[in-house]
């Protein structure tokens, strides 16, 4: 008699149906409460109001963002530093002197995003800019990044930024492609 309750109990558990695995948690593609690392490559055309600073060059640039805000708003501060070949006109013998140069600038940029996995920004902020001279002004940017996952994204941005000091106006426009890693360990 006894062996009638326990192969009822073992028939019943045979046919109660599997717990479900519990659900994986969705994943988050905001920057809500990260901390990241850009890094990115450029192509950048400058002019200035003197003569022999327009030119074409490429650049390797840097930066740090903190998200701010409820949801993908950043704050991003950028380096970009450059190899350029200069031109300068010897004014004594009128020839044409070439050699290799180095230019970079600083931005501090407030960053808004727009969409989930593939997100546009707009790029508003300041920059200065070293050799040659020291110029500092408005920069402007807009992009569109791919979100990889909650830790990394592609970028391409398209920016510009016109400069007042020394040489007297100084603007440049470059074309970025980087990425953009990302920690929430801070959150």
């Amino acid at each position: 008699m006894i062996l009638l309750p326990v192969a009822l109990a073992l028939l019943l558990a045979a046919e109660a149906p599997a717990p479900e695995p519990a659900a994986q948690p969705e994943e988050r593609l905001d920057h809500r409460g990260a901390i990241g690392l850009i890094i990115g490559l450029s192509g950048m055309r400058t002019d200035a109001s003197v003569q022999n600073e327009g030119y074409w060059r490429g650049g390797l640039s840097v930066g740090a963002s903190f998200n701010v805000g409820w949801r993908s708003n950043e704050v991003i501060v950028l380096a970009c530093m450059s190899m350029t070949r200069t031109e300068v006109l010897d004014t004594t013998t009128q020839e044409r002197l070439y050699g290799v140069g180095v230019n970079g600038h600083v931005a501090g940029l407030f960053r808004g995003y727009f969409g989930d996995q593939w997100k546009t920004f707009v790029d508003l902020g300041a920059a200065i800019n070293f050799p040659p001279g020291f110029t500092a002004g408005p920069r402007f940017g807009v992009g569109l990044q791919y979100e990889l996952n909650s830790l990394a994204g592609v970028f391409a941005s398209l920016g510009t930024f016109i400069g007042f000091g020394s040489p007297a106006l100084y603007w440049r426009a470059e074309l970025m492609l980087g990425v953009q890693l990302r920690s929430f360990l801070l959150e």
